[in-house]
This record gives structure tokens, C-alpha cells and sequence, in this order.
């Protein structure tokens, strides 16, 4: 297993909200995550932050898991309680009232990858040619577009795309949606922010993946590519490989 994480203020943002990277237990098996800061003033980038900061703390110390009802049980079990820490620490402290985050979290297990996802960061999957996102967002444009009521097109476009309908510590308790999706040697895994996916189309994201040599060239083409097209949100990305033979990424 192999992966860069990029994370990028962009070209307007005044500071970066963004967070993740890769966490490995004791037995060096990683998990990899993604997660947004919302709240802007009301500080978004702590909350991204606190969600980081615990898998740090809290993943570090696990033994492997073998099993993917484990990893679900642990990721779920994990979001639910980071998100009572931001919830609680918004409560004692007027700066951080209303803040909030996405998250997006992966741990594989043999050829079984498992999704763990909040609010509109994407978790996409690369096989062969064809890129397919996984997740589907928490949004209100989501929601309309699976009502019926607007087309994926008007979503790309509509005033109020960036409105969440579920995040990481904003409410008590959250809805965690787990996805279970198998990671066969020479595919890959995208996980990213809305900096990513708000410039690109998947079409875009595919021929960029496509055409690069190693991931970290994937990785910096994309981030360019979303500063070329205004830049205007911080950018962040997780890109896995799953190679023959083994877990390297820590």
C-alpha cells in the first residue's frame, strides 16, 4: 500500500480549515483520513483539528483489526465520540459556537476497504480506468437532486451548494454512513474536500489520475489544477494505491 496526502490553502482562503493524513496503530496498519473545518470565524480548523488530533491520540494505541464489522464498529464508535468533544467544547466557548467538520475515514482490511463518512468530503474509487465516488455527500443540493427536484448539472451550480446537512459536531449524536468497498491490487482510493471536487468534475479527476506517473504527481496535478480554476477553498486529498504484496504506507 502506497499514498501522498496534500492538503493546500488554495488562492483566497486567508488560512487553511483542512486537515488529514495517515494514522498507524501499533501494528502499523493505517487509517486514512480527511476532514474539512466549517464555521469559518467560529472555528472550523479546530474542529478538523480535534477529529485528527484523536485518531492520533486514540488509533496509535490499537492492535490490528481483522475484521470489517470491527473497523466499522471502531470508526463509527470514534466519530460518535470525537464529534461529543467538538459538540461540548462549541457549548463552553462563545468562539467556537456553530463549528463543525466532514470527515472522511478508510481503513483497509485484506481487500476490503471500509468507508466511514460524514458532511460532503468524497471518498472515490479508481479501477482500471473508470473513477466512481463511493460516498454520497450530505448536502441540501444532494438531497434535492435525489428528490427529483434539480438535476446533477444544477447541482454543480446552485447558490446554496455548500450547505451540509449533516457534520461532525454540530449535533448530538450523528448519523455515520459506512461503506463497505473491495481494493484489489493496482486500484486506488481519493479521498478529498469539496475545494477538490467544487473545481473538477469526476471526468476531470479521472483524466488527471490517468494521466500521471506515481501518485504524488496525481496528487499535485489535481491540487493545481483546482488553484487554476479559482482556488478559491482549501484543497486536501488522500490518495491510495493498493500494490501486490503488502501495507507500506507507514
Amino acid at each position: 500500500m502506497t499514498h501522498v496526502f496534500i492538503t493546500d490553502q488554495g488562492r483566497v482562503r486567508p488560512y487553511n480549515e483542512d486537515t488529514g493524513g495517515v494514522v498507524c496503530n501499533q501494528d502499523k496498519q493505517a487509517l486514512y483520513i480527511i476532514a474539512d473545518g466549517m464555521g469559518g470565524h467560529n472555528a472550523g480548523d479546530v474542529a478538523s483539528a480535534m477529529v485528527l488530533k484523536y485518531f492520533q491520540t486514540h488509533w496509535s494505541k490499537e492492535q490490528r483489526l481483522t475484521r470489517v464489522d470491527d473497523v466499522e464498529q471502531y470508526l463509527t464508535q470514534s466519530l460518535q465520540n470525537v464529534n461529543e468533544h467538538i459538540y461540548q467544547k462549541a457549548l463552553e466557548n462563545e468562539a467556537y459556537r456553530g463549528m463543525g467538520t466532514t470527515v472522511v475515514a478508510v481503513i483497509i482490511v485484506d481487500d476490503m476497504a471500509v468507508v466511514a463518512h460524514v458532511g460532503d468530503s468524497r471518498c472515490y474509487k479508481m479501477s482500471g480506468i473508470k473513477l466512481r465516488q463511493i460516498t454520497k455527500d450530505h448536502s441540501l443540493v444532494n438531497a434535492l437532486v435525489s428528490a427529483g427536484e434539480i438535476t446533477e448539472q444544477e447541482a454543480r451550480v446552485h447558490p446554496k451548494k455548500n450547505i451540509l446537512t449533516r457534520a461532525v459536531g454540530t449535533d448530538q449524536p450523528i448519523d455515520i454512513d459506512v461503506t463497505m468497498v473491495s481494493c484489489e491490487p493496482g486500484e486506488q482510493l481519493l479521498l478529498c474536500t469539496d475545494g477538490l471536487t467544487n473545481k473538477l468534475s469526476d471526468e476531470d479527476i479521472q483524466a488527471i489520475i490517468l494521466s500521471a506517473e506515481t501518485l504524488h504527481e496525481a496528487g499535485e496535478k489535481l491540487i493545481a489544477e483546482a488553484n487554476a480554476r479559482g482556488g478559491e477553498d482549501n484543497i486536501s486529498l488522500v490518495l491510495i494505491s493498493e500494490d501486490t504484496g503488502g501495507e507500506a504506507s507507514c
